[in-house]
């Protein structure tokens, strides 16, 4: 009898002891990340720990690097200016949440294993992005494409974001399917395990267990200030970022006539004045984006908020072994800027940056959502732990190993069942915008903390006759500038038509209706260059588009 004991004891072990391993780095990921913020707030700008936790010593990615040091290394290569970087560790992330999503589509009938397997030790799988996270990757993306230089590429990186709207709505149905099964799996294998409803109710009232979880869950909750600022939120993943860059990236590629939809979404979710100024203008003139603004800034300010464990532990009358219910807590972290504002070269104010998305929000809102199906799964978690260890004492017969039985899954329930507080927490708190007409070559950002005091000063180089996109991230104490121009050069003085005759047509492509004709030795003014296409302005007032290679400088 001994030696089965022991036999059975180093098959328990070897599993739980993995779960103890991995249940603990879940732990440790907040710790860890706080030092890395410490290092991006002060001039000691430290990456290594991220790098070893993703790259092998050759350089390859880790076979089993878990998304959230993905994300994280991801959101904080283009501080450093390392797009393309940036981009290879996010679209592996976002390999790896897919094809999470798609087996779970597969393999419908085995996500219940799954389920249980992650009940034990909650934290021991692959981190599981939140949706706005997942349509944010694609936002990080689009703006390292934009400041590549990449407009082409910017444009299907933003067009994935917007379909990955869809998708969200698509799979929610299908989680929520899933969770069901997964709860009525678990609660058909405590009925097989456990003698009789009786012993259930033995832990609800020898322990008051019921009462507790309702104070934990109220613990746990959002205040009602927290969910009074999200409640007017449209759902838990959508930005204003995604459906502006969306704009500003067809703005570039010369698809002038798709931005309406964007900017209408864009304008719907957010109060920022520049971008209801720029849907206003889009509508009377469709070149607004990329010739009357010339300036788009976007500053990411702040940390996102961090997750704590809320735990309750008892003596479980049905096993004799100590058992834990965790969840988790959200903790926004406290903001740090009060204002950032953009003054030309005499030091007088052209601008202060405004919001424009609040990924703080769409965090908290995302935690409110899932708080209901978190607090399940504790519960799940809770009954697995009885009927685990109930099962293992029962096969001990021995007292002493029985014992040594107790006292090592009690030990085990105390390390491995923490709700898992793993987060993106590089993500910004809020993004600013500000756009408009600047005709200086230079203009300066002047950032000031919660209490008014300015701690930052940066020049910011503009090139007046093209479009200009400064992407900034700003932290306690540091702040980081990556600037990028598109466009022709200023436009030239005039041009002249140098074919016997010319169409001029309402954008600039062939596809675009024909407006007017020009003839040769004709002069126009020109106001930009799109393309292969000067937009001109014609002596009826009327703007067109005539193709570069009907003219010529005007001298």
């Amino acid at each position: 009898m001994k030696r089965f004991s022991l036999r059975t004891t180093k098959k328990l072990l070897f599993p739980l002891v993995l779960l103890l391993i991995a249940g603990c780095a879940a732990q440790m990921h907040t710790s860890q990340m706080a030092d890395v913020k410490e290092s991006v707030n002060s001039s000691e700008f430290n990456l290594n720990w991220l790098e070893d936790k993703v790259y092998t010593g050759d350089k390859n990615f880790r076979s089993n690097v878990d998304p959230v040091h993905l994300l994280e290394l991801g959101v904080l290569y283009p501080l450093v200016s390392e797009f393309e970087k940036s981009n290879e560790v996010l679209e592996l992330a976002f390999e790896k949440y897919t094809a999470r999503e798609e087996r779970a589509r597969i393999n419908a009938r085995d996500t219940t294993k799954d389920t249980i397997d992650i009940l034990f030790g909650e934290g021991s799988g692959d981190y599981e992005l939140s949706q706005f996270e997942k349509v944010y990757i694609h936002n990080i993306k689009t703006m390292n494409y934009l400041m590549m230089g990449k407009p082409e590429s910017a444009r299907v990186e933003a067009q994935r974001a917007i379909n990955r709207h869809q998708m969200i709505r698509d799979y929610a149905a299908f989680e929520l399917a899933q969770l069901k099964k997964g709860k009525k799996e678990v609660k058909k294998d405590a009925k097989k395990t456990l003698s009789n409803q009786a012993e259930w109710e033995t832990i609800q009232g020898k322990s008051g267990f019921e009462s507790n979880i309702r104070q934990f869950t109220e613990k746990a909750s959002l205040s009602a200030g927290q969910k009074q600022a999200i409640s007017h939120m449209r759902n838990a993943y959508e930005n204003c970022y995604t459906y502006l860059l969306s704009a500003l990236t067809l703005g570039l590629n010369d698809e002038l006539e798709n931005i309406r939809p964007h900017l209408k979404n864009a304008d719907a979710l957010t109060d920022n004045r520049y971008v209801k100024q720029l849907f206003n203008d889009y509508q009377n003139d469709s070149n607004t984006i990329t010739s009357k603004v010339n300036v788009y800034i976007f500053a990411k300010e702040d940390f996102a908020p961090t997750k704590e464990n809320l735990n309750y532990s008892f003596l479980n009358p049905i096993s004799d072994t100590v058992t834990q219910f965790s969840l988790a807590r959200i903790n926004p972290t406290q903001a740090s800027i009060l204002s950032i504002e953009l003054l030309d070269s005499k030091s007088r104010i052209i601008g202060k940056m405004e919001p424009l998305a609040d990924l703080d929000l769409l965090s908290l809102k995302q935690y409110d959502k899932d708080l209901p199906k978190n607090v399940s799964k504790a519960i799940m978690r809770l009954v697995s732990q009885s009927i685990r260890d109930k099962a293992a004492i029962d096969q001990a017969k021995d007292t002493r190993v029985s014992f040594l039985y107790k006292v090592g899954l009690s030990v085990l329930n105390m390390t491995t069942s923490f709700a898992d507080i793993r987060a993106w927490t590089m993500v910004p708190k809020k993004i600013s915008f500000y756009c408009g007409q600047i005709n200086e070559a230079q203009i300066n950002m002047r950032i000031k903390d919660v209490s008014g005091q300015v701690i930052d000063r940066r020049e910011i180089s503009i090139s007046p006759g093209k479009v200009n996109i400064v992407s900034v991230r700003c932290s306690k104490n540091n702040t980081f500038v990556n600037h990028q121009v598109f466009g022709s050069s200023t436009p030239m003085e005039g041009l002249r038509v140098i074919w016997k005759q010319v169409n001029i047509r309402s954008g600039p492509s062939s596809s675009h209706v024909v407006i007017d004709k020009a003839k040769l030795n004709d002069r126009f003014k020109p106001l930009k260059t799109v393309g292969n296409w000067h937009c001109v302005k014609l002596p009826s007032g009327k703007i067109g588009y005539i193709f570069h290679k009907a003219v010529i400088p005007a001298k």
